[in-house]
C-alpha cells in the first residue's frame, strides 16, 4: 500500500513506480490524498487533466475515485 500526497504525481519517481506496477502486475494500492495543493500551488494550475484519476488510467490499472471523509463511500469501497 502507497499513500501520496496530489503533488507527488508531478514527479518521475512516482511514473517510474506505477508503470513498474502495472507491467509486472503487482498487487499494489495506490493512495493519493488530494487537497488540491502540491508544493503551495493549486492542483488545477499543475495538471494538464480534470480529474487526477484519469492520470493513472493511462497505465491500464483499474483505478477509483472516492471521497474519503466519506466513512460509508471508503467502508463500500470495492475493487
Amino acid at each position: 500500500c502507497c499513500f501520496l500526497g496530489d503533488g507527488a504525481i508531478n514527479e518521475g519517481a512516482f511514473h517510474e513506480g506505477i508503470n513498474m506496477a502495472a507491467i509486472w502486475k503487482l498487487p499494489v494500492i495506490f493512495i493519493c490524498e488530494n487537497n488540491l495543493y502540491g508544493a503551495s500551488t493549486r492542483i488545477k494550475n499543475m495538471i494538464g487533466v480534470k480529474e487526477i484519476i484519469d492520470r493513472v488510467k493511462a497505465y491500464g490499472i483499474d483505478s477509483k475515485s472516492i471521497d474519503g471523509m466519506n466513512v460509508i463511500e471508503v467502508y463500500n469501497c470495492k475493487s
